[in-house]
């Protein structure tokens, strides 16, 4: 599966959902301007806390989850970040796998 922007991926999930950016925004405590800006990727410095709750609100979970390069690099190079949100699954389903 080929890896899409976040933007991309908040999109899809609101979509989904059936979400107008103005039924999200009201879910996470935010204006629609905001929320266009953090789907066509004009959000400088997002944070965990509005992808956590923009997950809450699309109920999906947030999964942050670092990983290493495919060959090494110089001691100074950032690391990879993957970011991905996947539907939440209630407590009971998750004791049984």
């Amino acid at each position: 599966m080929a890896e899409m922007r976040i933007e991309q991926e908040l999109v899809a999930l609101r979509e989904k959902n059936g979400l107008s950016q103005r039924d999200l925004a009201e879910r996470i405590g935010a204006s629609q301007p905001y929320i266009a800006k953090l789907e066509s990727g004009r959000v400088r410095n997002l944070g965990l806390k509005t992808l956590a709750k923009y997950a809450a609100a699309t109920g999906t979970r947030l999964t942050v989850r670092f990983e290493p390069t495919p060959r090494p690099r110089k001691a100074a190079a950032r690391p990879v970040v993957m970011i991905r949100a996947q539907k939440a699954t209630p407590r009971a389903d998750r004791r049984a796998s």
